[in-house]
């Protein structure tokens, strides 16, 4: 067992590939505050504080059990702050669709916690980004091919721009809604999706809709539900 404490210390990625190899294949230096205790495999950081990147870091309590297996290492951290630019988290995302989307949003705050699995987990918090804002408590379940991944959970956006990150903006525009959602796929093409929601406002073909009551099942070109306007 180690306890540690850091202040303003700086690790590089090769270092830590001495005790944790998947972090090898990266190329990046940390900078660390904050107080750990545990083992490699399962430890526990108090009030730390990761700036990686040009203009990164992760601010908040973080526990992590199964390391150096990454994928199979279950991750409770409580953020107070984290922002994230897309060209920093690049290299750590495998997937070109995950990379597009980060793209989109651009530079992204967070605060709440993530748990779980790095591709089974539940967000519960509030995502700031270019695009508007969001407010989740939602599993996300990424399988194989990422743009079918599975979502479960409460949802609500406040003045979203949903169309581009769909990367469908002729079709659809901003949108502020309220509710549940149960569904696959990150993508116009690909969504397949149960909502219960009450809409605010939502923008369609250059037309904005208001106070809209939904519980339909929605596809690319299907719609199974009641819609009251």
């Amino acid at each position: 067992t180690v306890a540690a404490h850091f202040d303003s210390t700086k690790i590089t990625s090769a270092d830590l590939g001495l005790f944790a190899t998947y972090i090898k294949r990266y190329d990046d230096t940390y900078r660390l505050n904050g107080d750990f205790k545990g083992k490699i495999k399962n430890f526990y950081a108090k009030v730390i504080d990761i700036l990686f990147g040009e203009n990164s870091q992760l601010k908040g309590n973080l526990r992590m059990d199964g390391l150096p297996n990454f994928q199979e290492s279950f991750i409770d951290f409580t953020l107070q702050e984290a922002n994230f630019s897309p060209q920093d988290v690049r290299q750590y995302v495998a997937d070109s669709i995950t990379n597009r989307k980060f793209g989109i949003l651009g530079n992204l705050e967070f605060k709440g916690r993530f748990t779980g699995f790095p591709k089974d987990f539940v967000a519960n918090g509030v995502f700031t980004s270019r695009l508007g804002r969001l407010e989740s408590d939602l599993n996300l379940k990424v399988t194989e091919e990422v743009a079918n991944s599975k979502y479960s959970g409460s949802l609500s956006t406040f003045n979203f721009n949903i169309g581009e990150l769909l990367e469908a903006d002729s079709l659809l525009q901003k949108v502020q809604l309220t509710g549940s959602i149960k569904g696959e796929g990150l993508s116009l093409t690909t969504a397949n999706l149960k909502l219960n929601a009450h809409i605010g406002f939502i923008g369609i073909l250059g037309y904005e809709y208001q106070n809209i009551k939904t519980n339909a099942n929605l596809a690319k070109e299907f719609f199974n539900g009641q819609l009251a306007i």
